[in-house]
């Protein structure tokens, strides 16, 4: 069975991020080895893209049921309901015109 480290490894790799012809290796002492420290960054990022898509693979393949009994209890965890009310609240917002920081404090009237 593959571990979550294994994940990383293949995740890295399948990106084309291990350079001509190099391999990603795991190390017991040392963790991951790829290369540079930009490399090691880009395998942390692509560990974290790999875990979430299976998580939302999984979330898709279950029934409409199911997946609402997931989201009753995601929500009912406060820490993690207050996580996807600010992403959804940052995603609503993301094309909204950008403001300066001078002009937020006079709509605000801060200044």
């Amino acid at each position: 069975m593959l571990e979550a480290a294994d994940l990383e490894v293949l995740a890295f790799e399948k990106r084309g991020f291990g350079g001509a012809g190099k391999k990603c290796q795991r190390r017991p002492s040392s963790g991951l080895n790829c290369g540079s420290k930009a490399a090691m960054f880009s395998v942390i990022m692509k560990a974290a893209d790999a875990t979430a898509e299976i998580f939302v693979t999984a979330f898709k393949s279950l029934k409409r049921r199911q997946r609402g009994a997931v989201l009753e209890r995601m929500l009912a965890d406060d820490e993690l309901a207050e996580d996807l009310a600010d992403t959804v609240a940052l995603e609503a917002r993301r094309r909204e015109p950008r403001h300066s920081f001078h002009q937020s404090l006079n709509e605000l009237n801060m200044r």
